[in-house]
């Protein structure tokens, strides 16, 4: 029987126990409490290589505990942190007190995730809650140094609201900021994940992914973006290709999120695809022309899980709205685009875009991103909104990087139309190529 342990947070660490004896036919679980996340990195590195896989309840242990590079190979999960449901909360919070005053509250969710779950519509008009403002949207992103920083903000958000007298109560769907919030001595509630997902996060985990053989190699995520269409649509694509790659003899995992595709593959099986990383297959026979030809994929390997799907959607983002192929090693490097088929060239490490990205400053992923854009719109010319919109990034995110590039010498900037009717718009000139 698989061996799982679970690094948990204070505040979910009675419920996790609790699951252990009803996980006892899926798995072993054994439970350890991190009290920070240095005690995250201290408990992976003295236990994880005693289990078969490690399963951290929040992003930002596993994080903490895995970015440093250690030479710890154990298969990491984590559960996604804004899976927990608020609604039990806010009923709990009415049955103690039915005069509860909820514009006295400080909630971690953004305004437009808390109007889609239909959390808004809960409050009454003169009682709305304090939301994250929608400056927190730019560093909401699966990365290690965005997700340290969202952690450190959003606490300081809450302390700062309870100090200055806005709020009287911190509602967090993160556990070590309701551990640190505890420590203050500010009033809150941490809104957990429920027990139904942490039983199906951990059976699938060990019934659905490649643990077995993963131990003595590395893994890789493919993520898909089928970029045109609905969101619902991705079920069917889902079970599609986990149709495709069965029935071709490939062991896989396939999950679907809004937004894209994630295909887990055992390493050797995609290398032998992908013929060592250098061409990828098309999907036209699967798909058909019109929609094989709006695909756009990122190959991201590693030694862990987690490191293959960070890799692959770095790969992913550097794609773009482009049908290209990316793909990110386990030791950061960037190769592409991949050839196809009968179109075979060489997706070899490009050393003269990292001498580049040492020039100007930029990291050479963004270069990767402003190249893609030339060579798919055959101009060497960009916006801010056109660069933000092609890579996946925030307009100010775009500016930034645009801004310095130009002051490091890799593109002019200039005014479009200026002197002409209308606003000037500020285009820049890519220099680099």
């Amino acid at each position: 029987m698989l061996r799982i342990a679970a690094i948990t947070s204070p505040p979910l660490r009675k419920l996790m126990e609790s699951l252990v004896s009803d996980l006892g036919a899926y798995c072993e679980l054994t439970i350890f409490e991190a009290q920070s996340e240095r005690g995250a990195l201290e408990i992976y590195e003295s236990e994880g290589t005693k289990y078969d896989a490690v399963v951290f309840t929040e992003q930002i242990l596993m994080i903490c505990a895995t970015k440093n590079g250690n030479s710890i190979t154990v298969p990491c999960f984590a559960f996604d942190d804004f899976a927990a449901d608020l609604s039990p909360v806010l009923y709990g919070l009415l049955v103690k007190d039915r005069a509860f005053d909820f514009s006295k509250v400080s909630i971690d969710v953004l305004p437009s995730s808390g109007n889609d779950k239909g959390y808004d519509a809960f409050f009454p008009e003169n009682q709305k809650p304090y939301y994250l403002d929608d400056g927190f949207s730019d560093i909401l992103v699966l990365d290690d140094t965005n997700y340290c920083l969202l952690m450190n903000k959003i606490l300081h958000w809450h302390v700062s609201h309870y100090r200055s007298g806005k709020t009287a109560f911190a509602l967090t769907r993160f556990g070590m900021i309701a551990h640190e919030l505890a420590s203050a001595g500010i009033p809150h509630a941490y809104i957990m994940p429920a027990k139904e997902y942490i039983l199906n996060f951990i059976i699938q985990t060990t019934g659905s992914l490649i643990i077995s053989s993963a131990y003595d190699q590395k893994l890789a995520v493919v993520a898909l973006r089928f970029f045109g269409r609905e969101a619902s649509e991705y079920a069917h694509f889902a079970d599609t290709v986990a149709f495709e790659t069965r029935t071709a003899g490939f062991e896989s995992s396939v999950f679907h999120y809004p937004d894209k595709l994630e295909v887990t593959l055992r390493y050797k099986d995609l290398a032998e695809l992908t013929r060592d990383f250098t061409v990828f297959p098309t999907f036209n026979n699967i798909f058909g022309d019109d929609i094989a030809e709006k695909i756009s994929a990122g190959i991201g390997t590693g030694n862990t899980l987690f490191q293959a799907r960070m890799n692959a959607a770095q790969a992913l983002s550097v794609s773009g709205m482009s049908n290209r192929t990316f793909h990110v090693s386990h030791t950061g490097q960037l190769t592409g685009p991949l050839g196809r088929p009968g179109r075979e060239y060489p997706a070899v490490p490009d050393k003269g875009l990292l001498e580049l990205a040492e020039k100007y400053g930029i990291d050479h992923v963004a270069l990767q991103h402003l190249r893609a854009y030339t060579n798919v719109t055959n101009t060497n010319t960009i916006t801010a909104a056109e660069y933000a919109q092609f890579s996946d990034i925030s307009r100010r995110t775009a500016n930034r990087i645009l801004t310095k590039l130009t002051q490091s010498g890799g593109a002019r900037a200039y005014n479009e139309n200026a002197g002409g009717k209308g606003r000037p718009k500020l285009r820049y000139q890519l220099l680099f190529d």
